[in-house]
């Protein structure tokens, strides 16, 4: 069987009570280090068994290395299944299962990417809670963490940024949609005042009529919601590739 070896000193199972002990900034800098990458959830109710088992750097050229690091990632979604099954609490429950079905989707086709993913999100937290308490970090190592901070918290924004962009769409989508419908609508109901089949002025060629009168102010409407709706998002998409330029 292979030999993880001794676990790094630095990294102890007392990590995690130490990362809840951090300031509220330090914290939400932990919150982008765990994306949906690797959920925070999966850490706090994993803390002990991922720091006994990912504590030591594998070597992933080495096929003993990465037969060990593939059997660790279907390890770790087995203790997260393995959890969810034990919580009684429906919404962490959810949560968990929600997460596991993420991984299999995610990780399926390359499940060595969840183990570095794990990994660096361990050194991330790490090197974290040893700035928070005056541990001397080496500058290279301090740069590299802050630099992939800023990536990720780039990255979190523009995922926000694109879910809002997302909702704004179809938001414009179900308007269009709308409109198409009345203007059917306004067309077929032209088509029955304009037949001759009621009498001018007849009580039900004036309830037809005011029908499509009302119709009508529904379009007009439509359409100048529709042209302030696609410019406001038209600027709201320039304005979000700006920002991440």
């Amino acid at each position: 069987e292979f030999d993880t070896g001794s676990p790094d000193a630095s990294m102890s199972t007392v990590l995690w009570a130490k990362t809840q002990q951090l300031q509220e900034d330090a914290f939400r800098q932990l919150q982008n280090i765990y994306g949906d990458h690797f959920p925070l959830e999966a850490r706090h109710h994993l803390a002990p068994w991922l720091e006994q088992n990912f504590t030591t750097e594998l070597d992933l050229a080495n096929p003993q290395h990465e037969e060990h690091a593939q059997r660790l990632v279907l390890e770790l979604v087995a203790q997260l299944e393995s959890k969810a099954m034990e919580m009684t609490d429906f919404l962490i429950k959810n949560k968990l299962e929600q997460i596991v079905e993420n991984f299999k989707q995610r990780y399926a086709h390359n499940p060595l990417s969840l183990y570095q993913t794990v990994q660096q999100c361990l050194n991330s937290e790490m090197h974290l809670v040893q700035r928070s308490e005056g541990v001397g970090v080496d500058p290279s190592t301090a740069m590299a963490n802050d630099t992939i901070y800023q990536i990720q918290q780039q990255l979190n924004m523009l995922k926000k940024s694109t879910q809002e962009c997302g909702v704004e769409i179809e938001k414009t989508r179900q308007m269009q949609e709308h409109h198409s419908i009345n203007f059917y609508k306004h067309h077929q109901i032209s088509v029955q005042l304009d037949s001759g089949q009621f009498q001018e002025n007849s009580q039900e060629y004036l309830r037809w009529k005011e029908w499509r009168d009302k119709v009508a102010a529904e379009l007009r409407q439509s359409v100048s919601s529709f042209i302030r709706k696609t410019g406001n998002l038209t600027l709201f998409m320039i304005l979000v590739i700006y920002a991440h330029l």
